[in-house]
Order: structure tokens, then sequence, then C-alpha cells
């Protein structure tokens, strides 16, 4: 009976400090903007005159795939840069637009502000200056800040060939792949058929994709590179809490259903029967059972580990010992889950007594079952030496994204 008592005791003061640490937790949960994958988007566009025809549907179908793109959930930031003919309309017809000194628009209803305001005129001959408006983009003594953490994209949209005249000192087009290649921006140019050669080495070292300006429903083809941006960017992502000492239900091993942590009965079935067997009573225990009395369930192994119980696989409506964990999944499924930024809230419970390589091998193999592409660990007291033991080992760290 003491060490029962001595055993609720301990559990009430860990439970404690587990509901102290869950609440700080809470307090301060792994914000939207963290969790949200990023994209960085700029268009490029050519509002010479001869775009006349075209600079409606333009607008309208950059439009749209920006409001595509948004929809997804994903944290996007649209930049336009216009250009013409700077050998002919002077240097200051390239354009970064700007919302409030950013170069950078927060929301597709900011970027149709600023789509409106472009207007088409001058140019000369056929061939204008792309790569002036390009040069913005890998120039970062002047103007785009693109995010080290976002994915970046840039689409080109023109009826015409280009010069290599520009304001950046770039030499020629071959240079200035290099450089967005360097600066990993994924650029696409959108013109007419008979360009697609012209922009081939631009569009397929950049891993860019080519559409036609000429379609009136050319969104279409957007559409195609909006999906690979989604596919590159948008991760199956779960939360795992990963309990303190003591905070994991364990069944008997030799039958899964019988709870043996935190059951009050068994427990104290187990402290009388390590008192009557231990010693002499091992002869009384062997005559029953025929073998001998190995000491407590919950005991340790001659090994130092604890392998007569263990825990279940996560399960729907698991909140661990007492329901200590429920607040906190329910409160994460609210933040994050019901708004689309992650897959699932789980509590994995594990065998505190057992070996951690063990239950980081077992925390792996859920990861993997689920289809899991990144994980976030919420962890309390010996959960976080078990997040610690899986992302040590060089064959899991590639799921863990944060520890909580």
């Amino acid at each position: 009976m003491k060490i029962y008592l001595k055993t609720i005791g301990s559990l009430i003061i860990t439970t404690v400090i587990i509901i102290t640490s869950l609440l700080q937790v809470m307090a301060n949960p792994v914000s939207k903007s963290e969790s949200m994958e990023k994209v960085d988007l700029a268009f490029v566009i050519d509002t010479t005159g001869s775009m006349g025809p075209y600079i409606n549907n333009v607008k309208n179908n950059i439009s749209d795939f920006a409001t595509y793109i948004e929809n997804q959930g994903i944290d996007l930031r649209i930049g336009i840069i216009e250009y013409r003919d700077i050998t002919v309309d002077g240097v200051n017809s390239t354009r970064v637009h700007k919302l409030k000194g950013s170069t950078w628009h927060y929301s597709t209803a900011d970027m149709i502000d600023s789509l409106a305001k472009l207007s088409v005129g001058g140019g000369g001959d056929t061939s204008e200056t792309v790569i002036d408006g390009l040069g913005y983009l890998v120039d970062d003594a002047n103007t785009m800040l693109w995010s080290s953490q976002s994915y970046k994209f840039a689409i080109v949209l023109t009826d015409a060939d280009f010069k290599i005249n520009n304001t950046h000192g770039i030499y020629d087009m071959n240079e200035m792949v290099d450089l967005l290649v360097k600066s990993d921006i994924n650029t696409s140019v959108i013109t007419r058929t008979s360009n697609k050669n012209v922009y081939a080495n631009l569009i397929n070292k950049t891993g860019g994709i080519f559409a036609d300006i000429s379609s009136y429903s050319f969104s279409n083809e957007l559409k195609a590179l909006a999906d690979s941006i989604i596919k590159r960017t948008k991760e199956k992502k779960a939360i795992y809490v990963l309990p303190g000492y003591l905070g994991s239900e364990l069944y008997l091993n030799s039958n899964k259903d019988a709870l043996v942590w935190m059951n009050e009965n068994a427990l104290i079935l187990d402290s009388v029967s390590n008192y009557i067997f231990r010693g002499l009573g091992n002869i009384i225990y062997k005559k029953l059972t025929g073998v001998n009395y190995d000491g407590p369930i919950l005991g340790l192994d001659s090994d130092g580990s604890g392998e007569k119980v263990s825990a279940k696989s996560p399960y729907e409506g698991a909140y661990g010992v007492f329901d200590t964990y429920k607040d906190l999944i329910n409160k994460l499924n609210t933040e994050f889950v019901s708004t689309g930024m992650y897959e699932d809230v789980i509590l994995f419970e594990y065998n505190w007594l057992a070996d951690l390589n063990d239950e980081a091998d077992r925390l792996e193999k859920d990861i993997i079952n689920k289809g899991y592409d990144k994980v976030v660990f919420v962890t309390h007291s010996t959960g976080g030496l078990l997040a610690a033991t899986y992302m040590t080992c060089t064959r899991f760290a590639g799921h863990a994204v944060k520890l909580v």
C-alpha cells in the first residue's frame, strides 16, 4: 500500500508539472506564419505599345493565377516589374511597383490594384529590354529582397524578342540566366509561340514553363505551373505530442487490453504480488504458474529496461494518463488542423521504461506509415529525450522540422 501511495503521489506531482509546462506551450504556440509554406512570386511585364491587344488578358490571367496559389494556404508575396525599351523610352521606363515603400504586395487584392495602373505605350522596334526588368530580381543592392525561406518564382509576360541593353551591367541573356539559377529563381515566360525558342534557354535552365500569350485563357497553362509550385511547397505535416515521464498509458504485453499504468487496481495487485512472491514466496509462485517470479510488472528487467508492458499505437481519443493532454491537443487542433496548416495532431504514447532507441524506431514507423513529410514535436520531460533520440538518428532526422 505504501508503494501504491508513493506512486500516486509521484504521479500527482508529475501531472502538475506537465500541466504547467503545457500551459506555457499553449501560451506560445507555433505561429501560423512560421508553419505556412512561403512563395515569392514576381511578374515581369512588357508594357510597350505592341502589348495593347494582350494587356487586359494578361492582367486577368495573372490575377487568377496568383489567387489560385493564395487559396492553397500559402504565404504569398507578389512583386510587379514593368519594362519597355530603355534605348527608346529611357532608363526610367523600367519600373518596380511598390506598395507603401515595399517592393512586395502581400495580397492578390493589392496586386490587382497595382495591375490596374499599368498602361501600354512606347517601345521602338520589335525587341524590348527584358533583361533590364529581370536584372532587378537579382540586384539585391537596389530592389527585390527575396526571403531566404521562400520558394522563388518569376514570370515574364511579353509579345517580343529581347535586347541585351540594361542598367545592371549584365553582359547578355546567358549571364542573366546564370544569375537567376544562382539565386534559385524559377522563371517562366508567357509569350507568342514564335518566341518560344528565343526564351528556351531561360525557361529550361531555371526550371520554368512556356505558355502562349495569344491564348485568351492561358491561365489554363499557368495552372500547370501553379500545380508545380504547390506540389513543391505543399507538404503533408503533423504535430506529434510526446508526453513526459509517467504520461503514457502502459498495457500488459501478454494482454494488450489490460491497462497497468495508470490503473489503480492493477498497481495495488502488482505491489501486493511483489510483496508476497519475492524471496521464499517464489516457490509458491512457481508452483502456481510454472515459472519463476521475475519481479513487478512495472519493474525493470536485468538489462535495465521494462519490457513487460508497452504503449499502444496512436489512436483517436488518446489523451494520456488522466487525459492530461486533452486541452493541449484540442487547442492545437483548433489552431493548426482546422486552419489547414497541419494534417493531424497526434499523441504518441511510448513505454518510458523501455529503451528509447526502440521507442524512437516506433515513432519513425508511425510517421512513415501515415505518410508525413514533416513533423513538429511538442514535448515535455522525457518526451524531449525521445525527440532528441529520434533526431540524432540520421535515418530519422529528415522528417523532424521543429521541436517545442
